[in-house]
């Protein structure tokens, strides 16, 4: 055979795999979306989705996209799994508390004078940062859901700066959010809860950090101006949720930013959740605020996980 004809022969094979390979990757692609929508429709219809933000001084201009929603909202959601193709869901209801720490005169006007009562401001003492707010929700969100029949299905956690703790966009189809459409990282972590069989949210690449930071000798006193708890991570989580520190590496909300299903917030640990409640409330800037922020998952799969 002669040179030319070997060299065409194998650019023809080599075309042929390429052409194979695109075809493997769009099977693929398409199988997952239509696999997805399969999954999702053995899902109950979310009704509500309550958002609870945790603010200083912050500007909630952002918010106003969520307070001018339609009464329903057909938007992208991740796929079950590690997934996050984006798939039609259902949003109705979406109620908003914000728990003003700050100067309430700087709250912006279309949250202060919201007719439709979309929005709830409660004001809470500037002490425990994030950490403190959600505690303080869930404590009370516990002592409720045994009297109130109007609960939300799923609640979505967040701080008031939404735009410094966005994930990065890292995979092709991972949907991309910028600070004119956060609002809508906040639906879709409120479906990723929705679809998770634990019931909360973790389908985002970039919505979960490793464990080099959650470690059991991790100290944030020394190196930051913080109210010293005097322990370790390790020695405060043992005091505080009155078990074991985890092996292996722990998996944990960057930037505080997650959602769970009311069913999840019903039967985490009231005693844990109270005695938190009271560690956070000792200073502005406590250090255990940061210890909380490697340990939600943890405090909400602790149920789950029979601990």
């Amino acid at each position: 055979m002669s040179t030319a004809k070997m060299t065409n022969k194998r650019a023809t094979t080599r075309t042929e795999v390429l052409v194979l390979r695109v075809a493997i990757f769009v099977s693929e692609y398409i199988f997952q979306r239509y696999f997805c929508i399969v999954s999702y429709m053995s899902h109950e219809l979310i009704k509500t989705v309550e958002i609870v933000v945790a603010r200083y001084n912050e500007s909630l201009e952002w918010l106003r996209a969520l307070v001018n929603l339609p009464t329903a909202v057909l938007m992208p959601t991740p796929s079950r799994g590690q997934s996050t193709t984006p798939d039609p869901l259902l949003f109705a209801n979406v109620h908003i508390i914000v728990y003003n720490k700050g100067d309430p005169s700087t709250l912006p006007a279309f949250i202060t004078t919201d007719n439709s009562k979309t929005v709830e401001v409660i004001s809470l003492p500037n002490v425990g940062r994030e950490a403190h707010t959600y505690l303080y929700h869930m404590c009370n969100n516990l002592k409720q859901s045994s009297t109130s029949n109007q609960q939300a299905d799923v609640v979505v956690f967040t701080q008031g700066n939404i735009a410094d703790h966005l994930p990065t966009k890292s995979r092709i189809f991972d949907p991309e959010f910028t600070p004119e459409n956060a609002h809508m990282y906040l639906l879709y972590l409120a479906a990723s809860a929705l679809m998770s069989d634990n019931g909360i949210s973790e389908n985002h690449a970039a919505h979960m950090c490793g464990g080099m930071s959650a470690h059991w000798h991790l100290k944030l006193a020394d190196k930051w101006p913080l109210y010293d708890t005097g322990k370790t991570y390790g020695q405060w989580y043992e005091d505080m949720f009155q078990e074991s520190f985890p092996r292996g590496p722990i998996r944990w909300y960057k930037n505080a930013l997650f959602a769970a299903k009311q069913s999840v917030l019903e039967n985490i640990n009231g005693g844990v959740v109270e005695r938190l409640l009271e560690d956070g409330s000792k200073h502005v800037a406590t250090e255990s605020a940061h210890f909380m922020e490697r340990s939600w998952r943890l405090l909400l799969l602790a149920n789950i996980n029979g601990r």
